[in-house]
C-alpha cells in the first residue's frame, strides 16, 4: 500500500464513525479477511504500509461457484473496500508476479 504524492490524505488520516487511522482500518480489514487473521506488517509509515506472510483464502465464491483465490483477486477486494464508504479513496491496483500486489492510494 502506497500513496500518490498528489493525494491530500495519508495512512494516518482519520475515517469512519470511530475516527480511526486509515492504516489501522486497513489492518482490521486484513485481520478479518486473511486465514486465521495471519499476516505481518513489515513497514508502516504515513506514506506506505507493507504486509508480508499474508495468508489469503484458497477460494472465493462467484456466481454460486467456488473459484481459486489469487493475490490480484484478494487485493482487488481491499481496493473495493477503500473505494466504498466511508473512505471513497480512488486507488490503483498493480501486481507483480504471483504474490505481490500494490495499491496506490489517491489516483488511478
Amino acid at each position: 500500500m502506497k500513496r500518490w504524492a498528489d493525494w491530500d490524505g495519508d495512512l494516518e488520516s482519520y475515517y469512519g464513525p470511530d475516527e480511526e487511522e486509515l492504516g489501522i482500518l486497513i489492518e482490521d480489514w486484513m485481520a478479518e479477511n486473511t486465514v486465521n487473521g495471519r499476516f505481518q506488517i513489515q513497514n508502516s509509515t504515513e506514506n506506505m504500509l507493507i504486509f508480508e506472510q499474508v495468508r489469503i483464502p484458497l477460494y472465493y465464491e462467484r456466481n454460486g461457484q467456488q473459484r481459486a483465490m489469487d493475490t490480484r483477486r484478494f487485493a482487488n477486494e481491499l481496493s473495493r473496500y477503500l473505494r466504498g464508504a466511508p473512505f471513497n479513496i480512488e486507488n490503483k491496483l498493480t501486481t507483480r508476479g504471483l504474490g505481490e500486489a500494490t495499491i496506490f492510494l489517491g489516483s488511478k
